[in-house]
């Protein structure tokens, strides 16, 4: 069977952490394997609709989020600069395209650097890619409230949405308190009502946010993190499993209380056979 995403305990030691250890340098990301990816897409399904994967875990078996399924809540990523983060954000959408018709799933997107979206922009699902100090992405913000509020309220059925906010600490200066409140929001009902915040947090910035926006993840994802204290603060077990990651190709979460270890498909790195619907 497949990995779903929702968690049975929220690792609340986020917002408690220390630092030792100084943060590591930035190295490029690994370009994703979209042919490996395909394969994966293809053969190891079939997928309940609608759905977005998230990678392989170690077990070989899909890990995927079941949109119609709010149990995740908000998804946070966070690990070092450029480990990753976005080839995982690039596959999760990518994955989605593949997966669903836009008719049940969609996308948006919040990014200060929006360039690696460009081999997504041109599909159906995605409704728009906005940098934060242009109006619209105001716009695109309340337009999500509206349609969280309406859906809460038993109006507006439509598909699934999910809403990638990369570099949270770099987006929240170009908005102002109301557009905060209106991000709290979304973060806290949207899931509920099928609006999915996809939240990238580097871990150079994570010290910058307030508790108000660190009690919002409902499933925290890390990647690679080289800063052991800053790894065992957001372990719910106090283990620094994020420091014990491989960089750019390894992600983790605890899935209903136990530590799930996934890979994305990136060109030059190991990537484990996986499991096809036989298996399952």
């Amino acid at each position: 069977m497949s990995i779903a995403f929702p968690l049975t305990e929220t690792p609340s030691p986020i917002l408690n952490q220390t630092d030792t250890g100084a943060f590591p340098p930035i190295q490029p990301e690994p370009p994703l394997h979209y042919d490996y990816l395909n394969r994966l897409l293809y053969e190891a399904g079939p997928f309940p609709n609608p759905t977005a994967l998230f990678g392989m875990g170690d077990d070989g078996f899909p890990v995927i989020l079941e949109l119609n399924n709010p149990a995740a809540g908000t998804l946070f990523l966070v690990a070092d600069p450029m480990s990753g983060q976005r080839t995982l954000m690039q596959a999760v959408l990518y994955s989605l395209t593949v997966l669903n018709h836009h008719l049940d799933a969609t996308f948006y997107a919040l990014s200060t650097n929006p360039d690696w979206l460009d081999g997504l922009r041109e599909t159906p699902h995605c409704l728009g890619v906005e940098k934060p100090w242009r109006r619209s992405a105001d716009a695109l913000i309340l337009h999500l409230v509206e349609v969280t509020d309406a859906r809460r309220a038993g109006r507006m059925p439509g598909p699934e949405v999910v809403l990638v906010l990369d570099d949270l600490p770099a987006l929240l200066p170009r908005f102002d308190g109301e557009i905060h409140r209106d991000l709290q929001y979304l973060m806290a009902y949207g899931p509920s009502q099928g609006v999915w915040p996809l939240v990238h947090i580097p871990s150079t910035g994570i010290r910058s946010l307030k508790r108000a926006w660190l009690s919002r993840a409902g499933t925290l994802i890390t990647g690679h993190i080289e800063n052991q204290g800053l790894a065992q603060a957001l372990s719910p077990d106090d283990a620094p499993r994020a420091s014990w990651l491989r960089r750019g190709l390894e992600f983790g979460a605890f899935v209903k209380g136990r530590w799930v270890r996934f890979v994305i498909p990136v060109h030059g790195r190991y990537f484990p056979a996986y499991r096809s619907r036989e298996d399952f």
